[in-house]
Order: C-alpha cells, then sequence, then structure tokens
C-alpha cells in the first residue's frame, strides 16, 4: 500500500504543473515554450501515463493479495512486494514507451515550440499503439480490478454465510451462548 500512496503522489504532484504549460498569456506564471512542450512529451504524455498504469498494477496485486487473505490461498501473497515492484515498473514504462515515438517537439512559424504528432504517429501502426495503450489502460485493466473486487465480495459473503451456519450450530445453555474462553480477570 505504500507503493501504491507513493505512486499515487508522484502522480498527482506531476499533474499539478500541468497548468504550468497550458496557461499561456492568462497566467503571470507560465513555462518557456521548450521546457512546456518538453514537460508535456516527457512527464504528461510518458511519465503520467506510465505511472498510471502502474498504479493500475499495483491496484491489481492489492485486489489479489485481499482475495487471497478472504479464500484463505497462498497463490497470490506477495510476502515480500519489493521483488515484485520494480517488474511492475518496467512493465509499466514499457507499456507506453510507443508514445516517445509517436509524438515530438518542434519549432513552429512563431519560434515557439509545440507538441505534433510525427509521421510514426499519423501512421496506422502509431494509432492503433495509441488506441491500444488507451484500451489497456482504461477498460482491460479497470475491468480485472472489478473482477477481482467482486469474486472477493462473493467469497466473503459466502464465509459470512458459513460462520453464521456455525454460529446457529453452536451449543447454548438456557438460550444463551455459551463462551468458550474462560473469564481470566473480573474487572469491577
Amino acid at each position: 500500500m505504500l507503493a501504491n500512496s507513493c505512486t499515487n503522489c508522484l502522480y498527482c504532484f506531476l499533474c499539478g504543473f500541468m497548468f504550468l504549460t497550458r496557461c499561456g498569456s492568462l497566467c503571470s506564471i507560465s513555462l518557456p515554450s521548450l521546457m512546456a512542450a518538453f514537460y508535456d512529451y516527457l512527464i504528461v504524455g510518458y511519465v503520467t501515463s506510465s505511472l498510471a498504469i502502474l498504479i493500475s498494477l499495483i491496484e491489481i496485486i492489492m485486489c489479489l493479495q485481499r482475495f487471497s487473505v478472504i479464500s484463505h490461498s497462498e497463490w497470490f501473497k506477495f510476502k515480500k512486494f519489493f521483488y515484485v515492484f520494480p517488474f511492475l515498473v518496467l512493465v509499466s514504462l514499457i507499456t507506453y514507451l510507443p508514445r516517445l515515438f509517436t509524438f515530438g517537439v518542434t519549432k513552429d512559424l512563431n519560434d515557439d515550440y509545440e507538441l505534433i504528432q510525427t509521421s510514426f504517429g499519423r501512421s496506422f501502426m502509431g494509432i492503433f499503439l495509441e488506441i491500444s495503450m488507451s484500451v489497456i489502460r482504461g477498460p482491460i485493466l479497470v475491468i480485472c480490478i472489478m473482477t477481482i473486487n467482486v469474486l472477493t465480495a462473493l467469497k466473503f459473503v459466502k464465509l459470512i454465510k458459513i460462520k453464521r451456519k456455525l454460529k446457529e450450530r453452536r451449543p447454548t445453555q438456557s438460550g444463551k451462548i455459551i463462551n468458550i474462553f474462560p473469564k481470566t480477570t473480573d474487572v469491577n
């Protein structure tokens, strides 16, 4: 959970400065156009998108761990999450790597720098990769998280029903449930 919190914090921190690149002449504080273009290109286009994938992958790991606790399974228990974390970072960085080739920074007619789509970004493969990355990040990962959470909830409801049945079968004396743990101290 610490990794999830830190990743979310970094994502929010990086997105918090996006207004400086889009503010333009309305703000007294704005980044020079070259810095703004590179911020949009590297930070907004690549790093925050990779962080969004990383956040979703960490959430999937957390959901799987929650499911393994509820189902009393050892399958998805990661005792050392920090061994898995570098792999998740690598997957998230590789997933959005094509983003670096679909856009580029160029100088326009007014000697300002802007972010434009490259020839690869306008090609069929570039468009296909952009759409694929959006579909992976959006619906696919959200459906995975939702499915695991629904399975966890169903398993939890099943365990509650079993517990209620066991509670109903417990022997009682005169309508009271017998306490199987003896009192050790009597506090007045």
